[in-house]
């Protein structure tokens, strides 16, 4: 009876054993299923489980045979430096073959486990600063058959030093440039760090990461000092049309390049000249010799911008020039230019403000045009007729005496109605059969609703790297086509003057 009495009770140990390992197993499949349908946040959620940890960093289960082996590679274990280095948490993972890392976490002095990034058998954290202090690093592994690692840990200190910092507060960089003009452009920055910032330490906003070539830009005598701001101005022209970026990001030789970066996406656009009128305010009648204050505003609707300075400065025009109706009103110049430094860009207007003075007495048609100078006018034509009277004289009551009865005057010639004009534009280039391209102007003609055969020549080459120079043809709306069977070259072009604009390109071809 004690016999069978021990029996029982040594299998009720045994079943015992096998119900346990029997639940052990059940945990680790169910471990895997759930890191397996609802991703890793269960992994690492399971290394800070209970007791028992199926997935934990304590495991009283022995590891397997095949398990991966992790390793700290960065920083080396007990490594000693200074606070203000950017560090990443790094390391390796060996798996046995057939098999590959799927999973990597590590955390410091005993915090949340935080998820690496694995890439092969490297993983890493992000990059930062760690402040002053000591640090326990502990790292495991799983591989893509749900074995995990045995722990690697490693020891680091960091040790403060007083170093610079930046933040990026704002920029007028703006998303859209035209190919050729210049920007001046700020970026702004704030002094974050325990260093000030100047000239004689070597402090500079420096290129990093841009696709368009850029000056380190320097502090121009400036010290700024911990938590105050300093505006870097650069002037940079916008390079060939396509998609840029500009980057920049603080430098000093001591530190190297520190704070945040500054990284902007940038389109540059093909560079066209265009205008619309806004509005014209001038009278429809004058007395010969009276003076008015008049005003024409236009807007910018081309690529292009305008501007008052420089050797190719935009200006309003007088159509014709000399010999126009809108020159007998001023007598003096066939342009009105610009206030000295403007800038118009594209979408914006200016209004030019100037004084006309009637000249004798007659109807008169006024057009004013803007021009690029030493290129070609461009754009609508505001254009307003203008009646000037002659000044009324007194004159004594002639006596009368009887004549034959004076003839009736004759009828009045009807003012006649001014056709908008528009100018169209456009680049033009010719080619040999050899695929070589002549890099010279061309004489070209055309026809269109005011006639026929009008030979004009092309000009103003756009850059070194292209050869193509501009074209321009100005007229009402209708029909036109250009050629030139002159000198016998094939090819042209043919377009509707629609209110003008750029109307493409043309190229001739010559054996």
């Amino acid at each position: 009876m004690i016999v069978l009495t021990r029996f029982r009770r040594s299998d009720r140990g045994i079943s015992e054993l096998q119900g346990s390992l029997v639940l052990l197993a059940v945990i680790l499949v169910a471990a895997l299923v759930l890191k397996s349908a609802i991703g890793d946040n269960i992994a690492a959620a399971a290394l800070d489980f209970g007791g028992f940890k199926a997935w934990g960093a304590r495991n009283d289960v022995s590891f397997e045979e095949n398990a991966p082996i992790v390793a700290i590679t960065e920083p080396a274990d007990g490594s000693r430096f200074y606070a203000d280095r950017y560090t990443s948490i790094s390391g390796t993972v060996r798996t046995a073959p057939g098999r590959n890392a799927s999973l990597v976490y590590f955390r410091l002095n005993g915090g949340p486990w935080k998820k690496a990034e694995l890439a092969g058998n490297s993983w890493t954290s992000s990059s930062r600063r760690y402040l002053e202090g000591s640090y326990h690093v502990e790292a495991v592994a799983y591989d893509d058959h749900g074995d995990r690692s045995p722990e690697a840990s490693g020891t680091f200190e960091t040790i403060f030093r007083p170093y610079p910092d930046a933040v990026l507060v704002g920029d007028d960089v703006p998303d859209t440039m035209t190919a050729g003009d210049p920007y001046a452009v700020h970026i702004t920055y704030s002094n974050t760090g325990y260093l000030p910032w100047n000239d004689t330490a070597g402090y500079t906003l420096s290129p990093n990461g841009s696709t368009i070539a850029l000056p380190s830009i320097g502090m121009g005598g400036a010290s700024v000092q911990p938590h105050q701001g300093h505006s870097f101005e650069l002037t940079l022209t916008a390079p060939a049309a396509g998609d840029y970026t500009i980057g920049y990001r603080m430098y000093c030789p001591e530190f190297g390049r520190f704070g945040d970066e500054f990284s902007k996406p940038v389109r540059v656009v093909s560079s066209y000249h265009d205008a619309s009128v806004v509005s014209l305010n001038m009278p429809d009648e004058m007395t010969s010799g009276e003076t008015r204050t008049v005003t024409i505003t236009m807007r910018n609707t081309g690529t292009a911008a305008w501007f008052a300075s420089g050797s190719d400065p935009v200006y309003l025009a007088m159509v014709d020039g000399t010999s126009g109706d809108a020159y007998h009103f001023n007598g003096t110049s066939d342009r009105i230019l610009m206030t000295p430094g403007t800038v118009v860009r594209n979408g914006n207007d200016y209004t030019f403000t100037f004084t006309i003075k009637a000249p004798a007495a007659g109807s008169y048609y006024t057009q004013y045009r803007m021009m690029w100078s030493n290129h070609y006018l461009f754009g609508q034509i505001a254009g307003h007729t203008i009646t000037v009277k002659a000044v009324p004289t007194p004159t004594p009551t002639p006596t009368p005496t009887p004549g034959p009865t004076s003839n009736p005057p004759g009828p009045v010639s009807p003012t006649p109605t001014p056709v908008a004009q528009y100018n169209a534009h456009g680049k033009m280039t010719l080619k040999y059969y050899t695929g070589e391209e002549y890099r010279g102007p061309l004489r070209y003609y055309y026809d269109g609703p005011l006639g026929n055969h009008f030979e004009r020549s092309s000009r103003g080459a756009s850059d070194d790297s292209s050869p193509t120079w501009d074209w321009d043809i100005g007229g009402p709306n209708g029909h036109y086509s250009i050629y030139n069977d002159v000198d016998h070259y094939s090819g042209g072009l043919q377009f509707e003057m629609d209110n003008g604009g750029n109307k493409g390109k043309v190229i001739f071809y010559k054996n």
